[in-house]
């Protein structure tokens, strides 16, 4: 088994097991778009994985929570509009890992945030 750089003619295979082993559970970004990729193939040189890191986006809000509901909310719109400003056209969305699930009605209801799909982990380097 080895590692090497993914390569554009990796992109049929890749899409193939993607297809059928992954397709329900998640989506892979643009096979190009990342910051490091690689595959991994057998002794007969088959690919049997696919790896990519990709960058990504997080908004981080800090608020006074002592102000108005109205200031909060102004607060609230204001930030999120500088996030999307910030990285439109650059990345493909926002996450945001929020630990209140008032917090998180309020972004889903008001803001089209979604649940991600899995467990989000973190590896400390």
């Amino acid at each position: 088994m080895i590692i090497r750089p993914f390569a554009p003619s990796d992109a049929e295979k890749i899409n193939e097991i993607f297809t059928q082993h992954h397709a329900g559970s998640f989506s892979v970004p643009p096979l190009e778009r990342g910051v490091i990729s690689g595959v991994t193939t057998n002794d007969a040189s088959e690919i049997t994985g696919f790896g990519i890191v990709t960058l990504l986006a997080e908004a981080i809000l800090v608020m006074d929570l002592n102000c108005s509901a109205r200031e909060r909310k102004e607060t609230i719109e204001k930030l999120i509009w500088l996030a999307i400003q910030g990285v439109s056209g650059k990345m493909d969305g926002i996450h945001a890992f929020v630990q209140d699930p008032r917090f998180a009605a309020v972004l889903k209801k008001h803001f089209g945030f979604r649940t991600c799909k899995g467990e989000a982990l973190y590896l400390e380097l």
